[in-house]
């Protein structure tokens, strides 16, 4: 079954084209490096957790896509400490990204992210998972850059709403901020979802 792989290389993508070029005036640029990525890769048997899970009440990505020009939702924001967290979690994120490894790609996201990479998936064999272990390398060129991240905002369900604007120097879509949804998992602010406005 090469579904898996081949739904997980579509989100991705989208992730990394959803981080395009916005203006970058008054704010310095983060590039995160791929050593800077300290997350664990994706295991077999932790993704066989995740897929044998109840699924929840989740889009996948390219639905969640869809809509009017993202902005943050109600909420209060977060205290500096959490604020500085969230922020070095995501360069930690995109610093994983930037490895070009998959499950290393796979690890920035929660358990209902991952749901949302994979879709319906309901199992994933030894032959997938080797898939997803193959490296794709990427140059320092196409790595993903930080322009902005915006105050972040506190969920009523203790998850945390930020608008980020980046750049994946490969995608040639129009400038847009990202808003992404992060839910603290082992001590680490992790993708549950995101969105921005398609045009």
């Amino acid at each position: 079954m090469r579904r898996i792989a081949a739904a997980l290389m579509v989100a991705l993508t989208i992730l990394a084209t959803t981080l395009s070029s916005g203006s970058a005036q008054d704010a310095t640029t983060v590039v995160p490096n791929p050593e800077q990525c300290t997350l664990n890769q994706v295991t077999l048997e932790q993704l066989e957790v995740v897929i044998a899970s109840p699924a929840a009440d989740v889009e996948t990505f390219t639905e969640s896509l869809q809509g009017t020009p993202v902005t943050l939702p109600p909420g209060n924001p977060v205290d500096e400490e959490t604020q500085e967290r969230i922020e070095d979690a995501m360069i930690v994120n995109i610093a994983c990204i930037n490895t070009g490894e998959l499950l290393l790609h796979m690890a920035v996201y929660s358990d209902d992210g991952i749901k949302r990479v994979i879709g319906t998936t309901d199992s994933i064999s030894e032959d997938d998972y080797a898939m997803l272990q193959t490296p794709t390398p990427l140059d320092e060129s196409q790595w993903t850059v930080i322009y902005d991240i915006s105050e972040a905002i506190e969920l009523e369900d203790g998850k945390v709403a930020v608008l980020i604007v980046g750049d994946d120097p490969t995608g040639e879509d129009a400038p847009s901020p990202t808003l992404f949804i992060l839910v603290e998992q082992d001590g680490h602010w992790l993708i549950d979802s995101f969105e921005r406005t398609e045009d």
